[in-house]
């Protein structure tokens, strides 16, 4: 079981903290909070990114959606402000809650959509005479989603027409063999689970992707019926056993995640766009972390116990898990 970061247990008494203020209708104060919390709640994307920390973002833009309404007593259009907040939080809370259904790639239209009518309520809503912090306040949410988005739009393209060349390796290919740390510096080799285990390969593109995290998060969630069909799980990402450590301990994993500091078993795989590819497709993402090397695709590759790749995540789209409910039909057949 995870462990409650501190920073969700700031955000946790922040939430009390507001509700304060409200009660006592100090509301400027309320709302500064409630926009403080938001950013504080939007600094864990890249640690606990899912529906706690959905819960967080929905429950700091109701709290700063209210402090606006009372201050401004239901006034319109000044009150649009509070609209403005709720709806621009929607895209990326239904992303994040509905991870399996639209992935990190999928309906983007969705983000474009929504947060272009959240700008327009809240361009609608300002008022140059307003208090500064009321005035401001709104822009927490909306510079955060809009951020979010646009390492989305940027990326995404890039992303799909790497995926469109397909992993270099395919089902009924015999499995590479590699040798790598796990987070804990112990080394791991394919070949030793020969005839011993089925194996499913994690690709993911490091610890800075929260989009990984989901994807990290939802294998662990099924790890008891994967190991009920002798299956151990293995991530393997292109940060530092170091890094994967403490990765491991905030995401609350229960297998291992390998080091490919040098991607090279990555490459093997065919799931590595090279540094001139990744200039060339991805460098517009804001939050991506930059590798010499280049950076991994998103990828799965499920491993008999003969060493054959039986199953594989789909390369058109990007970022999701293996489909568990494929995954086990594949294995009757072995």
């Amino acid at each position: 079981m995870k462990k409650i970061g501190l920073l969700s247990l700031l955000v946790w008494a922040l939430f009390l903290l507001t509700i304060y203020l409200i009660i006592n209708k100090m509301y400027v104060q309320a709302v500064s909070m409630a926009a403080v919390t938001y950013l504080l709640s939007g600094l864990q994307t890249q640690t606990i990114t899912g529906r706690l920390h959905v819960i967080h973002l929905l429950t700091s833009s109701v709290l700063l959606s209210i402090g606006i309404l009372l201050y401004q007593n239901f006034n319109f259009p000044s009150s649009l402000a509070a609209f403005s907040v709720i709806t621009c939080t929607l895209p990326f809370s239904i992303r994040i809650w509905a991870y399996r259904k639209f992935l990190m790639t999928r309906f983007l239209w969705m983000e474009g959509i929504i947060i272009s009518i959240a700008l327009l309520l809240y361009i609608l809503s300002i008022n140059i005479d307003e208090n500064i912090f009321l005035l401001f306040s709104p822009l927490a949410t909306l510079g955060f989603t809009g951020g979010i988005a646009m390492g989305m739009f940027f990326d995404t393209p890039g992303l799909l027409k790497a995926a469109r060349k397909e992993y270099g390796l395919t089902a009924g290919r015999p499995a590479p063999d590699f040798t790598l740390p796990d987070q804990d510096g112990n080394m791991v080799k394919l070949s030793d689970y020969i005839g011993k285990r089925n194996l499913l390969l994690i690709f993911v593109r490091g610890d800075w992707c929260p989009w990984c995290h989901m994807m990290l998060r939802t294998y662990q969630r099924e790890i008891k019926r994967f190991e009920e069909k002798n299956i151990m799980l293995i991530a393997i990402g292109p940060d530092p056993k170091d890094v994967n450590h403490q990765m491991v301990e905030k995401l609350g994993l229960e297998y291992r995640v390998l080091a490919d500091d040098r991607q090279q078993t990555a490459s093997v795989y065919g799931c590595q766009l090279s540094h001139e590819e990744n200039k060339n497709l991805l460098t517009s993402n804001p939050i991506r972390k930059h590798y010499e090397e280049g950076l991994p695709l998103p990828a799965s590759f499920l491993i008999d116990k003969k060493g054959m790749i039986i199953y594989t995540s789909r390369p058109d789209r990007v970022g999701e898990p293996v489909d568990i409910d494929n995954i086990f039909p594949a294995l009757k057949t072995l």
